[in-house]
């Protein structure tokens, strides 16, 4: 049985069980899972006051060598009896101990980036986060299952053209995992080029996520139907459109527009770690 408070929203409510799960975790399983746990969390990554300084606590019992229970913490903070007893345990939560490790730091983590004002301060998140990733990488010889990776690689990696022919002969078509930096001095045309590569690749049943930190979403939807009109940019801007011109510009808004597949985030002055989450929920859907 969980004590539940009304007043929180749904979100909190979650955050309060993967909390209490972890701590219910802890005190049932054995201490080579205890110390795998506490390694990956810290206290200020439990929301409810409570909850973080049973987890402190239990740091503390690791630290001395102490066996980390129910009698142990009950011990140690006799004040949180009830809410110690209350702290449940199956089978299953071992099964899924990996699942709220990370809900609790993906919580922590997003609630630092979303206050971090610099891009200092996401370097300095990004160090801490480092410290929690605990990823076993094999070292292989260089022949290691190479034909099948090989052919995987050839048969299933999939091209995106730019729709230019001369580029893509040169560069191979774009692949997944490139880096690709459009690069010039001002006023040569890089936006409008790179556009076009997105309108292209759009048009060839790709969908684009599209960041720019230079133009708003207004900006972006009249450079886009200019150049697929035959409307001029500067026109729009200041208000010289004919009326032949206005027809075509919202016909084009009203009919052709919406079979881009083009994504822009509503908002501006991205964090890296906000257009990092953008990204990410995207390309889980």
């Amino acid at each position: 049985m969980r004590l539940y408070n009304k007043s929180k929203t749904v979100a909190e409510t979650l955050a309060d069980e993967y909390e209490q799960n972890i701590l219910s975790i802890l005190i049932n399983s054995k201490s080579e899972l205890q110390k795998k746990i506490i390694l990956s969390l810290n206290s200020a990554m439990f929301e409810n006051t409570i909850n973080s300084k049973l987890f402190e606590t239990m740091v503390q019992l690791m630290n001395s060598n102490e066996e980390i229970n129910k009698y142990s913490l009950l011990e140690k903070q006799p004040k949180y009896l009830e809410e110690i007893t209350l702290l449940s345990f199956n089978e299953a939560l071992c099964v899924n101990y990996t699942y709220y490790i990370e809900k609790l730091q993906e919580r922590y983590f997003e609630k630092l980036a979303k206050n971090a004002k610099s891009i200092r301060d996401i370097d300095i998140i990004n160090e801490e986060r480092s410290k929690y990733q605990n990823r076993e990488i094999s070292v292989l010889p260089l022949h290691h299952n190479s034909l099948e990776l090989m052919a995987n690689a050839y048969n299933n990696t999939k091209r995106v053209l730019t729709g230019y022919k001369s580029i893509d002969d040169f560069v191979g078509a774009m692949q997944g995992g490139d880096v690709i930096i459009l690069a010039g001095a001002p006023s040569m045309g890089k936006t409008c080029t790179a556009l076009n590569f997105m309108l292209n690749i759009s048009k060839a049943g790709n969908k684009v996520l599209l960041f720019s930190l230079e133009m708003n979403r207004v900006q972006l939807i009249n450079r886009i139907v200019c150049m697929e009109t035959i409307v001029e940019c500067d026109k729009f801007r200041k208000k010289e459109l004919s009326n032949y011109e206005w027809n075509v510009y919202k016909n084009f808004l009203d009919k052709k527009l919406p079979q881009i597949n083009i994504d822009v985030p509503d908002g501006y002055n991205l964090t890296l770690e906000e257009i990092r989450r953008i990204i990410k929920k995207a390309t889980a859907t």
